[in-house]
C-alpha cells in the first residue's frame, strides 16, 4: 500500500460501486413492484409517490455507475443513501378503501426493497469513506508482518520437503512453471507437442494456464469447456480464464482463434430446454442466443413432459424449533418424491432411436445441492418400498448398525463405559427395553451405569431383570475371554453371526445395506490387523481417530450400472450424467454465506485484510476490506450456486421435477432472488406455467408431510414402583386355603407343548438346517475358540481351509467356462493372473489354488457339459421358504453351479475335498446329501423344473460324485 488512497489503490471503490448498483437494482426492482399493485387499484396520489421513490433510486444507482474510479461520486453516492428517505404511504380519503385492500402487500414489497439499502448501508457505508481509509492505513503495518510470516513460513516448509525428497501436487505445477521459465525447455516441449486438447476448460486455475501458456504454440491449442457448469470453486478453479479467452475470440482481438459454440442440446426434450433458456436468461450473465440451449435441427420426437415444480407451504419457523423444522421439512420433501417416482413409473419413455419403453427405478435420480439430505431422501423412499441407493462421502461410522455394533465392541473391550453399555444393552443382542433400563437405575441411582447394573445384578427388586443382567455379563466375560485368542476379523465375524445381529440387520429396511456396511467393518478389522497387532482395544481407538479427525469414510457400494434403483446423488455427482427423470430436491433451503469475523480474510484479488483491534481498550471490528472481501466471496458464491442450479436442470432427458419448500407461497418474489434456488426459477416457472400448462405446472402442497402424517407411537406407561409404605401394608401371611395333590402334581409335570418350535430361528443357512436330521432340531453349542497363529515378521500368512475353498469358489465363478475347456491349464493361469492384477486375488489366494484341479473340473462330462450348455448359472443366491417343526422359516443359500442342456436341469456343488476310495466317497455324500436336496429344491421352487441330476465335485481328487436326489 502507497502513501495515497487505500480505498482506490486496492480497487475497493470499483467493487463498491458495482455492488452498490446491484443493490440499488434490487430496490428499485422491489418498489416498482410496489408501484405496479397500486396503479392496478387506482390509487393516484399514493402511486405517484411509490414512483418517487423508485426514480430517486434510478438517480442513486447512475451515481453508482460514475462512482468506479471516481471518489467524488462514490461520496456523492454515500451521502445519498445516508440521507434517503421513502415516502410515506398515507393515503387520503377517496384512496383510502382501495388501498386498505392491498396495503399488507405493498408495506410487504417496499420493506424488502428498504432491506436492499439497508444492507448496502451497513455492509459497506456505516461509516465515513475517509476513516474507513485510515483504518486500513492503521492496519498495513501488521498486514505486512503477516504476508511476511507466510513468506517465511513457505520458505522453511519447501526447505524441509527438499530435504525429505518430497513434493506435493502445487509443487508439481509450481516446479513445473520454473522449468518453462526456461526458454530452451518451453521450446523443446513446444516442438514436442502436435496437438494440445484441453477438456473441462472452464475448471482451470492459473497455474495450468500459466504452464499451457508456456508450451503451446499459436496454431495447436484446441480447448472444450462450458462456463455455465464450471462448479469446483472450492477446487481453485478459476472460470474467469475462460470468460476472458472468450471474449478475445467473441471479439475477434484474438486473430488467429476461432469460437465455435456448441448450444445444441441433444439430451433435454423441449419443454426442458424452454425452461432452461427462460430461467438463466435471467439470473444467470451472459446468457444470451449463443449461450442458450437449442435443439438439434429438424427436430423429431415428443416435446417432453411439462417442468414441475412442487412447493410445500411451510409454517414460519422459530429459533427454537428450527432443527425440528428442518427435519420435518426434509421428510416432507422425501414424501412429495415418493409421490413423484410413483406417478412416473410406467409412464412411456422414447429413447434417441424411436423406441418407447416403460420409466423404471433406474431412470430416476434425485438431486442434492449438499449431500446432508441424501441419507435421509433413501431411508425415506426405502421405507417407502421405493428401492433407491445414495452414495455419500463420509457418515460410514455414523450409520446406526456400525454404531450399535462398535459400541457392542467397547463393552467387550471395557464394560465400564456408559454410552456403549447403554446402547448394548439397548439392541437386539441383549434386549433391555427402556422400562427395564430406567428401573435398573431408578433403583440404583450411585455411581456410574455400570455399577447399578451390577448393584441390580445382586439385589434388584426383579427377578428377570436379574437374570438377564447375569446371562449378559457372562457372555460378555466368555467374549472377553476368547477375545484374546482369536484374530481380530474373525471375532467380529463371530459376534456378528452368533448374537444373530447380522441377520436382525438384514431383516430391517435397506437390510442389504446395512450388512453390506458391516461386512465392510470386517474387512476394515482385517485390513487394520494385517499392518497393527493392537488387537481390539487399538482397532477401536483407530475408529474414534477416524471419527474425531472427521475422516470421510463412505458406505459400501451396492450399486452397478444395471441396478434397477432410484439414485440419490449430489449435483456434483451428477455432473456429465444424464437421467430420463430427474427430481431436484430441497430447491427452497437458503444458500449460507460465511462472514470472516475476527480472523484474516483472503482473496487473491484483494490480498490479505486484517482486523482493527485495540487491544488495550478490549474491543475490535471488522475493516472495509474484510467486509468487501466477504461480499466478493458472497457474489462469487452466488455465481456458483447459479451455475450449480444450471447443473441440476441440464441433467434430465424426458421429465424434470423440482420440490421446495417455502414459508408463505404468497410472499415469492415476482422477480428472480438470489437467496434459494426456488426464488431464481419461482418467476420463469410461473411464467410458462400461465402461458401453458403443457409447458411447465406448480403444485402447491399445503402443510408438512403432505401424504399423511404418522400417528405417534404409543407412549409406555410411567413406571410404578412400590413405595416402602405400601409394602409395609401388605399382610405378612397368604390366606390358608386346601391343598390338592393332584393339582399340584398337574402343575409340576406341565410341560409347555410349542419346545421343540421355540427353538426354531427366523432364517437358517443350508449347511445350519442340512445337519439336521430327519427333521429334528439339535442345539447348535458355541464352537470352541482355535487358539491364534501368531505371525512371526518376515512370515507369510497361512490360509485355513475355508479361505482356500473360497478362493477356489472366486476363480470358479469369474473364469469363461467355455474358454477353461478349450484352453485348459494354461488358459486358466492367465485369467488367475488378471484376477490378481485387478486385486480379486490375494497373493496367499493365488499361490492356494492350483489350476490343475479346475482344469480337471472340465475334463469331467459334467464340467465339459456345463461349459457347453447354453444356461449356465454360477453363484447364484436364493431365499427358500420352508417348515422346520412345523413353523415356517426361511432357508438362505448360494447355489455354486447350475446348468440346462438337452437332458436336463443339472446342478453341482464343489467341494475343497479329497476321497481316495469308494467308502470315503460314501462318507461324503452322506455328509453334503442334504445340502444338495435343499439347493435342488430352491431350483425347482425357482425355474419351475426339477433337477435331473446332481453332482459333488471334488477339488483335491479332481473328480464327480453323483448325488441321487430323486429317491425319497
Amino acid at each position: 500500500m502507497g502513501g495515497g488512497d487505500p480505498i482506490a489503490e486496492l480497487g475497493i471503490d470499483r467493487f463498491l460501486a458495482e455492488e452498490s448498483r446491484e443493490a440499488l437494482g434490487d430496490a428499485i426492482r422491489w418498489f416498482d413492484a410496489a408501484a405496479a399493485v397500486l396503479d392496478r387499484e387506482e390509487t393516484g396520489s399514493i402511486c405517484l409517490k411509490a414512483r418517487q421513490d423508485a426514480e430517486h433510486l434510478r438517480a442513486m444507482q447512475q451515481t453508482a455507475v460514475r462512482a468506479s474510479g471516481d471518489a467524488d461520486a462514490l461520496a456523492e453516492l454515500a451521502d445519498a443513501l445516508g440521507q434517503f428517505k421513502a415516502n410515506a404511504m398515507r393515503p387520503s380519503g377517496a384512496e383510502r378503501e382501495a388501498f386498505e385492500t392491498v396495503k399488507e402487500d405493498i408495506t410487504w414489497l417496499r420493506d424488502q426493497g428498504k432491506k436492499c439499502l439497508n444492507n448496502l448501508k451497513k455492509n459497506y457505508f456505516s461509516s465515513d469513506l475517509r476513516e474507513a481509509g485510515d483504518v486500513l492505513r492503521s492496519v498495513a503495518e501488521d498486514t505486512g508482518y503477516l504476508i511476511g510470516l507466510i513468506e517465511e513460513t513457505e520458505l522453511v516448509y519447501r526447505r524441509r520437503k527438499g530435504e525429505q525428497n518430497l513434493v506435493d501436487f502445487d509443487d508439481c505445477m509450481h516446479y513445473a512453471i520454473e522449468i518453462l521459465k526456461d526458454e530452451k525447455a518451453a521450446a523443446d516441449y513446444r516442438e514436442r507437442f502436435r496437438y494440445i486438447f484441453i477438456d473441462e476448460y472452464q475448471d482451470s486455475n492459473m497455474l495450468q494456464e500459466e504452464i499451457i501458456g508456456r508450451i503451446a504454440r499459436p496454431n495447436n491449442l484446441f480447448m472444450v469447456g462450458d462456463v455455465k457448469q464450471s462448479i469446483y470453486k472450492f477446487r481453485l478453479a478459476e472460470p474467469e480464464i475462460f470468460r476472458r479467452r472468450y471474449e478475445d475470440y467473441r471479439s475477434g482481438r484474438d486473430g488467429q482463434s476461432v469460437r465455435i459454440d456448441l448450444n445444441h442440446n441433444f439430451r433435454s426434450r423441449r419443454t426442458i430446454r424452454n425452461a432452461v433458456n427462460r430461467i438463466f436468461e435471467g439470473i444467470m450473465d451472459g446468457y444470451d442466443d449463443d449461450a442458450a440451449l437449442h435443439g438439434p435441427e429438424q427436430e423429431t420426437g415428443p416435446a417432453g413432459d411439462p417442468v414441475r415444480l412442487h412447493i410445500l407451504s411451510s409454517a414460519p419457523r422459530t429459533p427454537e424449533d428450527e432443527t425440528v423444522s428442518e427435519l420435518t421439512e426434509e421428510l416432507s420433501e422425501a414424501a412429495v418424491i415418493a409421490g413423484i417416482i410413483r406417478e412416473s413409473l410406467g409412464k412411456p419413455l422414447t429413447s434417441r432411436d424411436g423406441t418407447v419403453r416403460p420409466i423404471g427405478y433406474g431412470d430416476i435420480a434425485v438431486l442434492s445441492r449438499g449431500g446432508s439430505a441424501i441419507p435421509q431422501i433413501e431411508r425415506f423412499l426405502n421405507n417407502e418400498g421405493i428401492p433407491a441407493y445414495g452414495q455419500t462421502e463420509g457418515g460410514y461410522y455414523e450409520t446406526v448398525e456400525i454404531q450399535v455394533f462398535l459400541n457392542f465392541l467397547r463393552i467387550i473391550s471395557n464394560p465400564k463405559q456408559d454410552v456403549p453399555l447403554i446402547s448394548a444393552m439397548s439392541s437386539v443382542v441383549f434386549d433391555f427395553s427402556p422400562r427395564q433400563l430406567a428401573q435398573i437405575r431408578i433403583e440404583c441411582r450411585e455411581g456410574s451405569f455400570y455399577d447399578a447394573v451390577r448393584s441390580y445384578e445382586k439385589a434388584g427388586a426383579d427377578d428377570r431383570i436379574r437374570e438377564k443382567i447375569a446371562q449378559m455379563m457372562e457372555q460378555i466375560a466368555f467374549w472377553k475371554e476368547i477375545a484374546r485368542t482369536l484374530p481380530l476379523d474373525e471375532l467380529m465375524r463371530r459376534l456378528l453371526y452368533e448374537t444373530g445381529y447380522y441377520d436382525y440387520c438384514s431383516g430391517l429396511p435397506t437390510g442389504r445395506q446395512r450388512t453390506s456396511n458391516l461386512r465392510l467393518l470386517l474387512q476394515k478389522a482385517a485390513a487394520y490387523e494385517e499392518r497393527s497387532h493392537m488387537g481390539l482395544y487399538g482397532f477401536l481407538s483407530y475408529v474414534e481417530a477416524l471419527r474425531q479427525t472427521k475422516q470421510k469414510v463412505s458406505e459400501a457400494s451396492l450399486i452397478g450400472e444395471g441396478r434397477d434403483v432410484v439414485r440419490v446423488m449430489t449435483v456434483h455427482k451428477s455432473k456429465g450424467l444424464e437421467f430420463p427423470v430427474v427430481i431436484l430436491a430441497g430447491a427452497g433451503k437458503r444458500t449460507t454465506a460465511s462472514s470472516s469475523g475476527r480472523s484474516p480474510s483472503m482473496h487473491k484479488g484483494f490480498a490479505i485484510a486484517l482486523p482493527q483491534e485495540r487491544p488495550e481498550l478490549h474491543w475490535w471490528r471488522r475493516t472495509l476490506l474484510q467486509k468487501v472481501i466477504d461480499g466478493k466471496r458472497r457474489r462469487e458464491g452466488l455465481e456458483e450456486e447459479i451455475r450449480i442450479l444450471y447443473v441440476a436442470l441440464t441433467r434430465p432427458i424426458q421429465r424434470l421435477a423440482i420440490v421446495a419448500s417455502a414459508k408463505d407461497v404468497s410472499r415469492l418474489q415476482p422477480f428472480p432472488g438470489k437467496s434459494t434456488f426456488l426464488e431464481m426459477i419461482y418467476p420463469a416457472i410461473r411464467e410458462m406455467a400461465e402461458e401453458s400448462s403443457a409447458a411447465a405446472e406448480i403444485i402447491v402442497h399445503p402443510g408438512t408431510l403432505a401424504f399423511g402424517e404418522a400417528p405417534e407411537p404409543a407412549q409406555d406407561q410411567p413406571l410404578q414402583l412400590p413405595r416402602e409404605e405400601e409394602r409395609a401394608e401388605e399382610p405378612d401371611k397368604d390366606p390358608v386355603v386346601p391343598i390338592d395333590p393332584a393339582q399340584i402334581d398337574r402343575r409340576l409335570s406341565f410341560a409347555y407343548p410349542y419346545r421343540e418350535q421355540q427353538m426354531v430361528k427366523t432364517k437358517y443357512s443350508v449347511t445350519e438346517l442340512s445337519g439336521q436330521k430327519d427333521g429334528n432340531l439339535h442345539r447348535i453349542e458355541p464352537k470352541i475358540p482355535a487358539l491364534r497363529n501368531l505371525a512371526m515378521p518376515g512370515d507369510k500368512k497361512r490360509l485355513s481351509a475355508a479361505e482356500i475353498g473360497t478362493a477356489m469358489h472366486t476363480c470358479m465363478e469369474r473364469i469363461d467356462f467355455p474358454q477353461a475347456l478349450e484352453g485348459g491349464v494354461p488358459y486358466i493361469r492367465q485369467a488367475m493372473d488378471d484376477l490378481l492384477a485387478r486385486g480379486i486375488l490375494t497373493e496367499e489366494e493365488y499361490a492356494s489354488v492350483r489350476p490343475e484341479n479346475i482344469a480337471a473340473f472340465f475334463a469331467g462330462e459334467p464340467g465339459a457339459r456345463a461349459a457347453k450348455a447354453p444356461v449356465l448359472m454360477r453363484e447364484r443366491e436364493f431365499l427358500l421358504r420352508k417348515e422346520v417343526a412345523g413353523v415356517p422359516t426361511i432357508v438362505q443359500g448360494i447355489i455354486d453351479c447350475c446348468f440346462e442342456d438337452a437332458r436336463g436341469l443339472v446342478l453341482i456343488d464343489y467341494k475343497n475335498s479329497w476321497a481316495e476310495d469308494a467308502e470315503a466317497e460314501q462318507a461324503l455324500i452322506q455328509r453334503y446329501e442334504g445340502q444338495v436336496r435343499i439347493y435342488a429344491e430352491a431350483l425347482q421352487e425357482a425355474l419351475g423344473r426339477p433337477v435331473s441330476e446332481a453332482w459333488l465335485y471334488l477339488f483335491k481328487s479332481r473328480r464327480f460324485i453323483a448325488v441321487d436326489i430323486l429317491s425319497s
